[in-house]
């Protein structure tokens, strides 16, 4: 066996299980499960990100940012998201372009979540969803007692 076979072994055995291509499940947490980019409507609500908190204990979002690839939002403090229930968090205008990508970035700088660069060109009633781990463009329910949260340019009660 050469070692450069050895080595180029080594390095795709560590990006499959460091992606998960075997279908390891997705590590616990907060995680963005659907996004809305249309950005046709400027209204509040228009746009938005959900965010399920997949810990066996309540997780509190605020002063939790996410990143579009022109602006940085924070998630205005209080938000207790209780295990298994998802917020939807939403900014006062349109934030995210129509192919964009969302980052959801935990209290202390670290990335928690990200989105693929995903797209929205149709003025329609679809969006963004992830079903186990693919994002589908479609029409979908988030499910009973989804808290609503707000998304704030600048917030001075984070530190």
């Amino acid at each position: 066996m050469s070692t450069s076979w050895l080595v180029g072994f080594a390095v795709v055995s560590a990006a499959v299980l460091a992606t998960g291509a075997f279908g390891a499940q997705p590590r616990a947490g907060p995680r963005i499960i659907a996004v809305e980019l249309q950005n046709g409507d400027p209204s509040p609500g228009g746009q938005f990100v959900a965010v399920a908190n997949r810990t066996r204990s309540t997780v509190n979002l605020g002063c939790w940012r996410l990143r579009s690839s022109s602006v940085t939002l924070t998630v205005a403090p209080p938000l207790r998201l209780r295990p298994g229930k998802v917020a939807l968090l939403s900014p006062e205008r349109a934030w995210l372009k129509a192919v964009d990508r969302v980052r959801l970035i935990g209290p202390k700088g670290r990335l928690r979540d990200t989105t693929p660069r995903l797209a929205d060109r149709a003025y329609d009633d679809r969006i963004w969803f992830k079903q186990g781990t693919e994002w589908r463009f479609g029409r979908k329910v988030l499910g009973r007692g989804v808290l609503a949260g707000r998304l704030l340019a600048t917030v001075h009660s984070c530190g």
